[in-house]
């Protein structure tokens, strides 16, 4: 994946002396569609199991940096662009017993995103739809006394994306993003989680 990165990076870079571009970093902090699904069965099921308190916790948050790259097509209205991003998504917890045992999911995917841009300049709102694939890892551990077990699954999944943006200024933006997952579950070992479905997130950007 590292040498997938530099790739791009230096594809973009190259890219940007032939054409005139606009480079950008940005944030992104929202909700995002979670179902942790054999932890809500480990949960509905752990008094059958002799547990006497079990207490789940679904991360619904996502937070996302990203980093672009836009070229004007026929004015400068009309741009297209690419984005490489990492999303980081709100762990789910399952704790039985007060803690006698304990299971921990932590997923983040990293985006590479394709998009046509209708820019309208500065104190304007803009728009932008667009697409591409993810890669998402979920890592799953365990804990019990005497036992830590962990295991982690990778996969790759599309998604589609629009949004607007207002510029405040040549160096600023601020705007919405909405993102929808298709197929972003993950499966090891009896163990599944899904990540597949809409979030949605408030943006700001820096452009150089």
């Amino acid at each position: 994946m590292k040498k997938i990165a530099v790739l791009i990076i230096s594809l973009l870079s190259l890219t940007s002396v032939v054409l005139a571009a606009d480079k950008g970093l940005g944030i992104r902090v929202g909700l995002a569609a979670n179902d942790p699904k054999t932890l809500e069965e480990y949960y509905n099921s752990a008094f059958d199991r002799g547990f006497s308190e079990a207490e789940l916790t679904k991360g619904k948050s996502i937070i996302g940096l990203e980093a672009l790259e836009e070229w004007e097509v026929s004015d400068e209205i009309n741009k297209v662009g690419v984005k490489l991003g990492f999303d980081l998504y709100g762990n789910n917890k399952l704790s039985l017993d007060q803690g006698y045992a304990k299971v921990k999911e932590i997923s983040y995917a990293v985006p590479l995103t394709v998009y046509y841009k209708q820019d309208l300049g500065i104190k304007r709102l803009s728009w932008f739809i667009g697409g591409g694939v993810s890669l998402i890892k979920t890592k799953v551990t365990l804990t019990e006394p005497g036992v830590r077990e962990s295991y982690s699954k990778h996969k790759f999944f599309p998604h589609i994306t629009a949004g607007v943006e207002y510029r405040i200024n040549e160096m600023f933006g601020v705007g919405l993003d909405g993102k929808y997952n298709i197929k972003a579950k993950t499966e090891r070992y009896g163990y599944t989680s899904d990540r597949s479905g809409l979030s949605a997130a408030v943006t700001a950007r820096y452009y150089f």
